[in-house]
């Protein structure tokens, strides 16, 4: 993972608001701006953007962002050992066998991450995308009279805020889930390398719209009542279960399939995004998986100290920032 030269800002949108940060040598500026509903048209998300960036007061011309979803696929894959240039040949021949999209619609770009990684074979990351997500998120940071720098993950990002934080050990494997309104992000990583990522396909969605359709609340009402039970906690606590008792099985199956790969599991995991705030979560991935389970912010790596309303968010804003490659 290599960190950025320039000062970038870290662009991070999601389906329910925008993240910016950028990160300046020990410090960060950073900024939130929620959206007033899902599914807006590109130019109003464009005009939150552009109020976010008045208020932090930025100058930074430079910005990275990321993509995720259905239309973005990362495969790791054993390859014979060669040089990057014969590789790129090689996946020239063979991309359809990893990424299942035709191959006039995608941009790939392709790591060798580990070239020890077996005997005689290296490990090696592939990233598919199709080219009109690539062209939208490049088109706005366009519009806002900025430059676009790099367009890569939330998983490659997260890596690389972590390798920025004081918990990161480098010859230590651990997790990082970062729960997101609809999606959250999986990576196993060791010695600061990506081995494995994924997306699962649960969120603070789910939980959320169970709270509200149970106790009749708005969105804020139930964002606030998650993190502050009163005395409905057994009955709150059952609805947590029956939406989120996927998740810790999932984790568990990546883990399970990085024992294989790895020759042993993530010793603890980090936890972040909004869906981390969650009162249950932290104990009930710690019981299932058997790991210890952390709640992480970058931020406070850079002896910040962000509000409760932005705690645990940053994570990935702020590793776009620091990165100056997809990988």
């Amino acid at each position: 993972m290599f960190f950025s030269s320039l000062p970038c800002i870290g662009l991070d949108i999601g389906s329910w608001g925008v993240k910016l940060a950028c990160v300046r040598r020990k410090t960060v500026v950073y900024h939130i701006e929620k959206f007033p509903r899902q599914n807006l048209p590109k130019k109003i998300v464009i005009d939150i953007i552009a109020k976010a960036l008045s208020k932090m007061g930025v100058r930074e011309k430079f910005v990275n962002t990321s993509i995720e979803g259905n239309e973005v696929i990362v495969r790791y894959a054993n390859f014979p050992l060669m040089s990057k240039k014969n590789l790129l040949k090689t996946l020239n021949f063979e991309i359809e066998k990893y990424v299942p999209f035709k191959k006039e619609e995608i941009s790939v770009d392709v790591e060798i991450i580990d070239r020890k990684f077996r005997k005689n074979q290296m490990l090696v990351v592939i990233v598919g995308a199709k080219r009109n997500l690539i062209e939208e998120r490049v088109s706005i940071i366009k519009e806002l009279g900025l430059e676009p720098f790099v367009v890569t993950t939330d998983c490659m990002a997260l890596v690389s805020a972590f390798k920025k934080s004081s918990c990161f050990k480098p010859t230590v494997t651990i997790g990082l889930l970062d729960i997101g309104y609809k999606l959250s992000k999986l990576v196993i990583v060791k010695g600061g390398i990506p081995y494995f990522s994924r997306i699962i396909n649960l969120g603070d969605f789910h939980f959320l719209s169970a709270l509200i359709e149970r106790y009749n609340l708005e969105i804020e009402e139930a964002e606030k009542f998650k993190c502050n039970l009163s005395d409905r906690e057994k009955e709150v606590l059952s609805i947590f279960q029956r939406n989120f008792r996927n998740l810790p099985e999932e984790v568990q199956l990546s883990f399970d399939y990085c024992e294989h790969i790895l020759g042993g599991v993530p010793t603890c995991l980090y936890i972040s995004g909004g869906g981390a705030k969650t009162i249950f979560l932290k104990d009930f991935l710690k019981n299932y998986l058997n790991v210890e389970v952390h709640l992480w912010d970058v931020l406070e790596s850079f002896h910040l100290n962000p509000s409760s309303e932005e705690k645990l968010f940053f994570n990935v804003a702020v590793g776009l920032s620091l990165t100056n490659r997809v990988f």
